[in-house]
């Protein structure tokens, strides 16, 4: 049997849009385990919507987070009596993640910067029972 997160996701040690933006944290998010999400406009795969998880932009220059956008999700990932995860329906429409554990996440992103020498990371977390587990870290790969 899995681990039954409460939250999961990615997060970037910096602004993925603007590199201007120094010292920002982007955090993607969706409820239960961490699944397969998109960026808005991106299409489907294997026939299948993939959701829209919610976005989140913390900048440290004005202290804010940012939503950048909400999650569609219509299902979440649970784990399975008999293996692995399964989809269950989800109806929920507040935020995946409040101000107070966005800023938890940002922190602990800094920390695993630095701990890496200030390496931009890219960085695999859940959340269980109020508790940040991260999953795992390395480098982020710039794209552009």
């Amino acid at each position: 049997i899995g681990v039954a997160m409460d939250n999961g996701g990615v997060m970037v040690t910096k602004d993925p849009y603007d590199a201007e933006n120094k010292g920002a944290v982007y955090i993607s998010a969706t409820w239960g385990h961490n699944v397969a999400v998109t960026k808005p406009g991106e299409g489907e795969a294997e026939g299948k919507k993939i959701p829209i998880p919610e976005q989140v932009l913390f900048t440290p220059k004005s202290n804010s987070v940012q939503v950048l956008t909400r999650s569609d999700q219509e299902t979440m990932c649970v784990p399975d009596a008999s293996g692995g995860l399964k989809e269950v329906p989800f109806t929920d429409r507040r935020r995946v993640l409040s101000d107070a554990v966005a800023r938890s996440l940002v922190k602990a992103a800094n920390e695993i910067k630095k701990v890496f020498g200030g390496t931009e990371q890219d960085i695999e977390w859940g959340i269980m029972k109020d508790r940040i587990y991260i999953v795992q870290a390395r480098p982020y790969i710039d794209k552009k």
